[in-house]
């Protein structure tokens, strides 16, 4: 939490919505030239063509080459790597004839260690980007003064945004009609209590994201209530973007990783000791090359050549069988990780659960279904919030 908020504290709130956030409703239309009944499909289309898409910029996609690269450097892999070249030198240049069989077994080992890891890792991230392009999340808008349903990337600066309870929040916005508008902001803040939001603002100055009861953010999402408001900020200028931009540190090395890397690290130690004590050990003995060689192949005997096919082996197929429980695993680090926990803690609502509240019963007062009291029910559900009817 402490590193959220040490974000959150980077983003000059006052600066970027302070005006949008202060001025009262006609203001705000006034000096910020708001049309109330929506863009023209036009206009929206020219905004787009000039601020871009609703998006938060990301990385781009790894092609096949960078997961094959990153399977190839692994510090086992390395290691082999380096002996082939001390074979080359010892099984290839000095010898007058030629032995290619210990390079050609390591060769072997380090593509199929190097290959399960690719293959399973590369069909786990397309399958996850799949999955991703399967999901549309639409919102409502008045475009030429009508409801319309388009996706949250066509979102555009002006927009006017239909809100009810359940509907996630496209962009930034300005309210500008709102009844019994409360919104949750868990996502930015921490905070699960929901957040009453206003036409005008019921501050005169800004301190923190608190204040700012006029403006809804992109990321949350509406509890109760029904509004109206204006697209004010889209994409990367988005409080949510600002913060997303933030987090430009990679991912933390896992148990496995560290347990790997401190392997491999004492593994060298142990060349790099071994080689020259075996080598000084026997060059009185014997001719330099004889010696050299030897202290090469004591070099192999301690290097565990079959450890990185056992270890892609065994994750390759952990994620086989997670996948048939329908889990697609990204990372096959990651399933030793899973292997390891003891007690693993989730935030229950929204998580195991839809998050959704849903009617089994309508029941009058003797206990008995009444289909009037249903009636009555969503009457006043729909006049009061205008909760967004789902069939």
């Amino acid at each position: 939490m402490s590193k959220q908020k040490n974000l959150v504290e980077d983003v000059n709130i006052e600066e970027i919505y302070g005006k949008a956030c202060l001025l009262n409703k006609n203001e705000f239309i006034k000096d910020f030239q708001i049309k109330e009944n929506g863009l023209s499909n036009e206009e929206a289309q020219k905004l787009i063509n000039q601020y871009g898409n609703n998006e938060i910029k990301q990385a781009k996609s790894k092609k096949w080459y960078h997961f094959l690269l990153d399977s190839l450097i692994s510090p086992f892999n390395l290691i082999l790597l380096g002996i082939i070249l001390l074979l080359i030198y010892t099984d290839i240049i000095l010898p007058e004839i030629p032995s290619y069989a210990n390079i050609i077994v390591i060769i072997v080992l380090v593509s199929a260690s190097t290959l399960l890891d690719f293959f399973e890792e590369y069909r786990s991230n397309k399958s996850a980007e799949k999955l991703k392009n399967l999901i549309s999340t639409t919102c409502t808008v008045l475009r030429d003064n009508k409801e319309i349903q388009i996706p949250i990337k066509d979102i555009t600066l002006h927009d006017v945004v239909i809100l009810h309870a359940g509907s996630m929040i496209p962009a930034d916005l300005r309210i500008i009609e709102a009844k019994d508008l409360y919104v949750g902001q868990s996502s930015l803040t921490g905070e699960s209590e929901s957040v009453k939001k206003v036409v005008n603002s019921e501050h005169s100055t800004i301190e923190n994201i608190t204040d700012l009861d006029t403006i809804c953010f992109m990321g949350t999402n509406v509890i109760s209530g029904s509004a109206k408001g204006v697209i004010i900020k889209t994409g990367d200028d988005t409080y949510f973007g600002k913060i997303a931009h933030t987090l430009n540190s990679g991912k933390p090395k896992t148990a496995f990783q560290q347990g790997i890397e401190n392997i491999s690290k004492l593994l060298i130690r142990f060349m790099l000791i071994m080689i020259p004590i075996v080598f000084l050990l026997n060059v009185w003995k014997h001719d330099t090359v004889t010696a050299f060689t030897f202290a090469v192949a004591i070099a192999i005997t301690i290097t565990p050549l079959l450890l990185p096919v056992i270890l892609s082996s065994c994750l390759s197929k952990g994620a086989v069988r997670m996948s048939k429980k329908k889990t697609i695993v990204k990372k096959l680090d990651a399933i030793q990780n899973f292997g390891a926990m003891n007690i693993l803690c989730t935030d229950k609502t929204g998580t195991l659960t839809e998050d959704k509240i849903v009617l089994e019963k309508y029941l009058d007062v003797k206990g008995n279904e009444d289909f009037r009291v249903l009636k009555h029910a969503f009457l006043n559900s729909f006049f009061q919030t205008r909760f967004k009817r789902q069939y």
